[in-house]
């Protein structure tokens, strides 16, 4: 498999393909090949700001939310967890992670295991919040000292508080009856 995209991605999009099998090769040549289906119209394939760079030594960033996820129940509280990722060339460890809702209080803690380059780690807050009724965002970044690449340090999403309907009667139906009365209705009415 060659790297390869398809369909209609709805505007620009980043895209990255590392290279470590050739870092010593010394020439490197690139070919874009671009194929389309005839019957169906599209704009094509573009291509800006292209760029091949030897990555920072410390480069560490947000490779995306794990959870939580969608909406969320009110007055519950949720342990965010994240993926981290080495885009740098060094391994790293002692990596500061922060959140944040809505540009709140920021929360830190810090990923510890070694990461080597171009690959993830995951963490998971053990300092929760508390999900908010209505929309939120969650944001994460990471705060490496010395960072080669502040681009890619942080990751948000929006997410939704739902609230928790409790019914304010319960009876289950197993003893007395508690005030329940029977209505003679006619179907259809």
């Amino acid at each position: 498999g060659q790297p390869a995209w398809d369909g209609n991605s709805n505007g620009w999009i980043k895209s990255e393909y590392i290279m470590t099998d050739f870092d010593s090769s010394g020439l490197i040549q690139l070919k874009y090949v671009f194929t389309a289906d005839a019957s169906v119209q599209y704009d094509g394939f573009s291509i800006d700001d292209f760029c091949l760079r030897i990555p920072p030594p410390q480069d560490a960033g947000c490779n995306g939310l794990l959870s939580p996820l969608g909406g969320l129940a009110v007055g519950n509280t949720y342990y965010p967890s994240f993926e981290i990722k080495n885009f740098g060339s060094a391994v790293m460890d002692s990596i500061p992670v922060t959140y944040t809702i809505n540009g709140g209080t920021p929360i830190t803690e810090y990923y510890y295991p070694a990461i080597v380059p171009n690959s993830t780690g995951i963490i998971t807050f053990t300092q929760g919040f508390v999900a908010l009724p209505g929309a939120f965002n969650l944001c994460m970044y990471t705060g490496l000292p010395n960072d080669g690449d502040n681009f890619n340090d942080s990751c948000c999403t929006s997410l939704i508080g739902i609230p928790t309907l409790i019914p304010t009667y319960v009876d289950n139906f197993d003893s007395i009856n508690n005030g329940w009365t029977t209505n003679n209705l006619t179907a259809g009415t």
